[in-house]
């Protein structure tokens, strides 16, 4: 059957990472192994590129949405009619109109932007500590102040305190979460908006003021800011809960460039905003929609790629670098964060184990790029014009765009499909190896 290949290689991957994982992996394993993803993908080492250095000394802000598509809010695309602080940025910034989620999951796709590594649902991203290399811990390095703002998960099954801490990050200061309302989390994610709109700011207020300490003290800093207002299934902010679903995310994101403006404005204040670099995106797009039922949820996958659910927003503004707005059309990924900031700031070490690219590099053109881990059973990539996609059930796709339905199905015993087959595979294999050696060993020495 046509799914069956798809169904064994999951099985034995599993099999693969429970007796493999965290195993003693010699270092020149994992460079093999990097060397094996780096020819299959056409993506090259590390190196300079026109813009390295550019933004020498700048601070960095990473504010991430949360599960805002980029059917909601696109800065490379709309008006930003009702978004005055996005535009505000918007002629200094580059521009990604086709920019992908690693994963549609908050810690998972986390780990891709600090550390440019593509991540998978079976190989855990942080269970114990270690120094895993990525762009906090390059910048810690650099002398850098590092804090994380935001929902943490920090209970027995999800500990995402311990994958911060790992990252680098040296402060980490996780949302209040009232435990009369709000006992296990689940509030924050389906509850009460107001709750996590208030949540959110607190956090908001907490960064505005050591941004000004910071400042005040000649502190270069790089902060993450992860407010959850987003989180799908879109709540309505005002109450309409009438209001068609991407209207009412659109809402949520007029809402969050609004706190991005009390950003912008602490910075003005502080002498601070011509030398910060901005970065503002989305953990991953939309994966539910409400169900018929009070409460309830419905998945968005059909089993395949799906566009709403990995296409995100994404904006970075380098002041005094780019004189004009710069689009990029070419499929970009949350693994391109980590090696775009690092390569603008000049700094070249501890970058080894990276697997994405500068935006901005011409390799981003050539490269294979891939997309979605097996997250609700399905994988593919992008390469040559074309995306791929392995359904869930095992059919193979092949589309222009990312939007795959049954005349894109790729003949299942023809040769294509059998090498589109064999890439995938390949890449999972490797892929899990090299983060099980990743997050044993930490730095490559």
């Amino acid at each position: 059957m046509p799914w069956s290949q798809s169904f064994l290689q999951r099985s034995a991957y599993s099999a693969f990472f429970e007796n493999e994982m965290y195993s003693g992996l010699p270092l020149h394993i994992t460079r093999e192994l990097m060397q094996t993803y780096r020819k299959a993908a056409h993506v090259p080492a590390p190196h300079p590129t026109a813009l390295t250095g550019r933004a020498k000394n700048y601070n960095i802000i990473v504010f991430v949405m949360e599960s805002i598509t980029a059917q909601v809010s696109d800065p490379a695309r709309d008006s930003l009619s009702d978004m005055p602080n996005l535009r505000r940025l918007r002629d200094h910034s580059f521009l990604m109109g086709r920019h992908y989620t690693s994963y549609p999951l908050t810690d998972n796709a986390a780990f891709s932007i600090f550390t440019s590594l593509y991540v998978s649902r079976q190989c855990g991203i942080a269970d114990h500590q270690t120094e895993i290399p990525g762009l906090i811990r390059s910048l810690q390095t650099e002398g850098y102040q590092t804090a994380y703002y935001g929902f943490v998960w920090s209970i027995p099954q999800r500990r995402d305190d311990l994958m911060l801490a790992s990252l680098g990050f040296q402060k980490i200061a996780a949302a209040r979460i009232d435990p009369k309302i709000d006992q296990i989390g689940k509030a924050t994610f389906f509850g009460p908006v107001k709750y996590v709109e208030a949540n959110d700011h607190r956090g908001l207020l907490a960064l505005r003021e050591d941004i000004h300490n910071w400042t005040a003290k000649g502190q270069r800093f790089a902060a993450a800011y992860f407010p959850e207002i987003g989180h799908d299934p879109y709540r309505a902010l005002d109450g309409q809960t009438s209001m068609p679903l991407l209207e009412r995310g659109h809402v949520l994101a007029v809402l969050q460039d609004s706190w991005l403006g009390e950003l912008l404005d602490e910075l003005q204040r502080d002498g601070a905003l011509d030398n910060t670099i901005i970065l503002f995106t989305s953990d991953h797009g939309m994966r539910w929609t409400p169900g018929d039922q009070e409460g309830q949820v419905n998945l968005i996958s059909r089993g395949r790629l799906e566009d709403i659910e990995l296409r995100v927003p994404m904006l970075i503004y380098v002041p005094g670098v780019l004189q004009h707005a710069t689009i990029i059309d070419t499929p970009t990924s949350h693994i391109d964060i980590t090696p775009t900031l690092l390569d603008l700031m000049g700094i070249s070490a501890g970058r080894e184990n990276e697997q994405g690219l500068p935006v901005y590099a011409p390799e981003v053109s050539q490269r294979r790029l891939f997309l979605q881990m097996d997250m609700f059973g399905a994988t593919g990539f992008y390469y040559g014009g074309s995306y791929y996609s392995r359904s869930s059930m095992g059919f193979i796709y092949k589309s222009p765009t990312m939007n795959f339905e049954t005349g894109g199905i790729v003949k299942f015993d023809s040769k294509e499909a059998k090498e589109i087959q064999d890439i995938l595979a390949a890449q999972d294999a490797n892929q899990n190896a090299l983060l099980s050696a990743v997050l044993q060993q930490g730095y490559v020495h």
